[in-house]
């Protein structure tokens, strides 16, 4: 019987049909058929295993889509066919324990042949032809397992999750014949599953790291590629709302009117009309399935947008390379070179005629800190074309920030004014002696009782409150724009990633909501931006445009490429519908850029 058995199991895919049965949905007996959500998992299993990589998979998911039932399944096969194998269910209370376990009960029963066991009680199942074990505990009671396949069910839901993935973790051994899964529902961002997922996705994007040291593999389920999900559709598509029209433009190849028509049904039965709910039990994208506790500070449109930019919704490959910035003493000159895990990534290298902006978000410095990051806004464009991640003490921090500077044609350096800020900018101007940093302007009504000029943007509530409604504004109206004039480009992961976590939220113990990143996450990025949008323009009316040189030299290009074909005609473009000449065109490209050199350098490049 033991032969027979091992014979059937050659592959998990193959034996699963015939041998096992589960209750479905419906309360029916039928045998184990692999869905689509299940076959993804079996597939990111191998594809470890070919890679020789230990199986560590994490698993955003949607409701009731088969993840414990398969991963219950594979430990039952491994039992069954294997010697000296233990697998390990951990749910995150005694009812679902329970459930698990059933599913074990229901597997064993209906064995086209009965098995002989050491052991079987209510928990675990002890089989006797090969000495292997199958147990269903409850998170909280697992310390000083050991496994060689686990699965953590709801882990997003666990008490403690911290302590327990810790000591979990140390039991199952690190081989391509061990598996761990961990699969939940989101349950909101800042906990242990949150955190395991972001650092997962971060890994997999980050091109600097090994693939044997990537360590988790992320996985989204999606609603609406579950087969279960839709039913017969009694409306067409001119009855389709906004939502429902975003959902079928952004996912045409699975998006159709019986799956939007089981989505309306689940909403209106299933969760009393709230959209929104839907949106974290029944996820689209990741994002949707992490929505925080507090309000999202920015446009969904635009956000995703943004998301669609980075990866993973785009290749790995559109991440520069990491690099570093260094000052070579030969030339005078910043040098910039590959680096592994390098703290620099530069997505537009400076360009002729423009000028720049950096936003920087000085910290403490120390590995226990806030990040300290620098970004580098191109004035012509609003797009992002480079972005310094790490954490340096302030006045370590104003040597990069001088270094980038230089290279994008010494440009203009806009810091908090706070705290580590004025270690920060003091070195700037009396250590490193550059010049171009951004003055705030204080009143009379200062203690100094005189108009003075200050060094950088003091954060206060209101200066917060109009760089937050600046940047949610350049968001907001980002999809319009892009498409017009291909401007205010951000393609980095950090900086979209931060968004993606800010809410508006309310401290404990204060009164008032604000913009804050959600708990475990940062805004260093977000804050560096925003200084960056302050120090754009002089005009608090008009923060978001960018300077007129785009225009202009739009216009010059037409004119030229008009001239080449018919002069006569380019001649009457220019008079006609730009009145002004080619040659004035130029002369008033340069004096565009002269005078924006000119507000840079006199301290007056700053909302007002």
């Amino acid at each position: 019987m033991v032969r027979s058995l091992e014979r059937d199991a050659v592959r998990f895919e193959d034996y699963a049909p015939g041998h096992l049965k589960i209750i479905d949905k419906e309360r029916r007996l039928v045998p184990l058929v692999l869905n689509f959500t299940q076959r993804r998992v079996l597939a990111a299993i191998s594809d470890c295993v070919r890679r020789g990589v230990p199986p560590r998979l994490i698993v955003l998911k949607s409701r009731q889509v088969g993840i414990s039932t398969l991963s219950v399944a594979r430990m039952f096969w491994k039992a069954v066919t294997r010697r000296h194998r233990q697998g390990l269910v951990i749910a995150h209370n005694d009812k679902s324990s329970r459930q698990l376990f059933r599913i074990v009960r229901t597997m064993l029963s209906n064995l086209p042949e009965q098995l002989e066991r050491k052991l079987d009680n209510v928990r675990e199942v002890h089989f006797e032809h090969t000495d292997s074990r199958l147990q269903v505990e409850t998170a909280g009671e697992v310390r000083g397992y050991t496994a060689s396949e686990v699965l953590c069910s709801e882990f997003a839901f666990w008490e403690d999750a911290e302590t327990a993935f810790v000591a979990l973790m140390q039991g199952v051994p690190r081989s391509t014949d061990s598996l761990v899964v961990l699969e939940s529902t989101a349950n909101g961002v800042g906990n242990k599953f949150h955190t395991i997922w972001n650092n997962a996705n971060r890994d997999q994007i980050d091109p600097d790291i090994p693939e044997d040291e990537r360590g988790w593999v992320p996985i989204f389920v999606p609603w609406f590629v579950h087969e279960e999900y839709q039913k017969p559709a009694q409306f067409g598509p001119e009855r389709l709302t906004t939502e429902e029209k975003t959902l079928f433009t952004r996912f045409p190849e699975h998006i159709t009117l019986e799956r939007l028509a089981w989505r309306r049904w689940c909403i209106r039965t299933n969760l009393d009309g709230d959209e929104e709910k839907f949106g974290v039990e029944y996820p689209a994208t990741p994002e949707e399935a992490f929505q925080g506790s507090g309000r999202p500070v920015f446009d969904r449109e635009g956000l995703r947008f943004y998301q669609s930019l980075v990866p993973p919704a785009v290749p790995l490959s559109t991440v520069p390379e990491a690099q570093e910035i260094d000052w070579d003493r030969e030339t005078d000159k910043p040098v910039i070179a590959p680096t592994y895990r390098g703290r620099l990534r530069i997505y537009e290298r400076p360009k002729g005629r423009c000028t720049y902006v950096l936003g920087v978000d000085p910290s403490e410095g120390d590995p226990g800190s806030d990040p300290s990051p620098i970004v580098v806004l191109c004035q012509q464009t609003l797009c992002l074309d480079a972005v310094w991640h790490g954490r340096l003490p302030p006045d370590q921090l104003a040597q990069i920030a001088v270094w980038l500077a230089r290279y994008y044609h010494d440009g203009l350096i806009v810091n908090e004014a706070n705290n580590h800020g004025i270690l920060f900018h003091t070195t700037v101007l009396d250590v490193l002696n550059y010049p171009n940093l951004y003055f705030r302007e204080v009143s009379a009504e200062s203690v100094a009782e005189q108009i003075t000029q200050k060094p950088g943007v003091f954060m206060s509530g209101r200066t917060k409150m109009v760089l937050v409604d600046t940047f949610r504004k350049f968001v907001r109206e980002k999809v319009q724009l892009y498409r017009a004039d291909q401007t205010r480009i951000i393609r980095d992961p950090t900086v979209v990633s931060e968004m993606g976590t800010y809410v508006y939220r309310r401290k404990e113990n204060e009164l008032q909501t604000k913009a804050l990143a959600e708990s475990g996450h940062h805004d260093d990025c977000i804050t560096a931006v925003m200084m960056a949008l302050w120090g754009h323009r002089g005009d608090a009316l008009a923060p978001l445009e960018p300077l007129p040189e785009v225009e202009l030299r739009a216009n010059l290009d037409r004119f030229r490429q008009l001239r080449e074909r018919d002069g006569e005609g380019a001649e009457r473009f220019a008079l006609d519908e730009l009145h002004m000449t080619c040659e004035e065109m130029e002369q008033a490209l340069e004096d565009e850029y002269q005078r924006t050199l000119s507000i840079q350098r006199s301290g007056l490049g700053r909302m007002t």
